[in-house]
C-alpha cells in the first residue's frame, strides 16, 4: 500500500516531497473544490518538474462538479496534461471522462466521486470503461472496504485520514445567513475555525464556503491506525487529506503513517491520535474496530 497526500494548500507541496510518500494530489485553479489555495496554470511546469525531480508522482485534482461556464478552464488543463508528464487525474464529474477520451488520456484517470463507488460491481463498471484506478466511498464500513478492495481487479484507494465531508450545497449559505441577519460575513476566519452547532448534538461541525458553495464536515478527522494492517493488505494506495490540517500537523501525520506501516505495534500511534480524531465511518460501534496490534 502506497501513501499519497491530497493537498489543500499548494504551499505544502515542497515540504512533503522530502517525506516517504508515493506522490501528491495537487489542487488546481478553477477545477478543484474544497481547497484552500490551488496551483495556477502559470506554475504548472515548475511545480510538476519539482515533484518529478524529487522522484514523486503527481496527480492533478479535478474534483469539481462542472457547469457550462467551467468547461473552458477544464479544457485548458486537459490540453496541458496532454503534452506534459502528469501521472494521474482524480475526477468525479463525467465531463472529465469525456474530455479524457477525446485526448486518449483514460489511463490517467482515477475515479473519485466520494460516495458512489460502493460495491465490486461499481469497480467492474468503470474497469469496462478503461478506468483502472478508483477511490472507494468514504461512507463504507471497514468490512465492505476490505471485501471490495481484495476482490477487485482495479487499483483501489481510500481516503483514510482527514475530515469527512457530510454536506455540500452549491449555495453560499454563510453569505446568505449573514445577509439575512445583517451581520458581517466571517471572511477573516481561517478554514476549520468556523463551526456550525446543531441543537441536539454536543460537537460543532466545521463549515466553510468556497467558489463551489458551502461544505460541512464531521467534527473530527478520521484516523486509520487501528485498521491500518488490514487496509495495508488490500489497498493499492492510502490517501491522507490535508484539508484543514496546518502544515506541521500534516507533515507529522504523514511521518506517523509511514512509520506505522513498518511497525508491528500500532498502539503508540493509536494513543497519540486518540481524542483529536475518531474512527470515521468504519463502524457504527467503536468496539467493532480492531485494536491495530495484530491482524489474522
Amino acid at each position: 500500500m502506497k501513501l499519497w497526500v491530497q493537498l489543500s494548500r499548494i504551499e505544502d507541496c515542497e515540504a512533503l516531497l522530502t517525506l516517504p510518500i508515493e506522490g501528491v494530489i495537487i489542487p488546481i485553479d478553477n477545477v478543484s473544490h474544497r481547497v484552500e489555495s490551488a496551483l495556477p496554470m502559470a506554475a504548472f511546469d515548475a511545480t510538476v518538474k519539482k515533484i518529478k525531480d524529487a522522484q514523486k508522482k503527481c496527480w492533478f485534482n479535478l474534483n469539481r462538479l462542472f457547469h457550462e461556464n467551467d468547461l473552458e478552464a477544464l479544457d485548458e488543463v486537459m490540453q496541458w496534461v496532454n503534452l506534459h508528464p502528469v501521472d494521474g487525474l482524480v475526477f468525479a464529474d463525467i465531463a472529465v471522462l469525456s474530455m479524457a477520451q477525446k485526448l486518449n488520456l483514460e489511463t490517467l484517470l482515477c475515479y473519485h466521486p466520494e460516495t458512489y463507488v460502493t460495491s465490486l460491481e461499481d469497480t467492474k463498471f468503470w474497469l469496462d470503461r478503461g478506468i483502472n484506478r478508483m477511490i472507494l466511498s468514504r461512507e463504507l464500513p471497514l468490512e465492505d472496504i476490505l471485501s471490495i478492495a481484495s476482490a477487485s481487479e482495479a487499483h483501489i484507494g481510500f481516503v483514510g485520514h482527514g475530515y469527512i465531508n457530510v454536506f455540500h450545497s452549491k449555495r453560499p449559505l454563510l453569505k446568505h445567513h449573514s445577509e439575512q441577519n445583517h451581520t458581517p460575513e466571517p471572511t477573516d476566519r481561517p478554514w476549520g475555525q468556523l463551526t456550525l452547532k446543531e441543537g441536539q448534538r454536543s460537537e460543532p461541525y466545521p463549515i466553510f464556503e468556497d467558489t463551489s458553495g458551502t461544505h460541512i464536515f464531521r467534527p473530527k478527522p478520521r484516523a486509520s491506525f487501528q485498521v491500518l494492517k488490514a487496509l495495508d493488505e488490500v489497498l493499492d494506495f492510502f490517501i491522507i487529506d490535508g484539508l484543514m490540517l496546518d502544515q506541521t500537523t500534516l507533515l507529522n501525520t504523514v511521518k506517523d503513517y509511514s512509520l506505522a506501516l513498518q511497525s508491528e505495534n500500532l498502539e503508540p500511534f493509536i494513543q497519540k491520535y486518540q481524542g483529536a480524531t475518531d474512527a470515521g465511518l468504519y463502524a457504527s460501534n467503536s468496539d467493532d474496530i480492531p485494536d491495530g496490534t495484530s491482524h489474522d
